[in-house]
């Protein structure tokens, strides 16, 4: 299981996730949709430690 909650990232002078929350349970298939530029790569480097939080928090 993994959960995380309240995680922001920025760039200089530039938001791209605020406060976002996710939960993942175990033996389960995810997708991840949305338009162009709505951060699902950004997301994906994020989660693959590619790129690091600014801040986050765990349970």
């Amino acid at each position: 299981m993994f959960n995380m909650v309240k995680a922001s990232f920025e760039k200089p002078n530039r938001t791209l996730l605020s406060d976002i929350s996710l939960s993942f349970g175990q033996r389960n298939v995810y997708s991840l949709i949305g338009h162009n530029g709505s951060g699902k790569f950004t997301l994906i480097k994020l989660l693959a430690k590619k790129y690091t939080f600014i801040r986050k928090y765990y349970l």
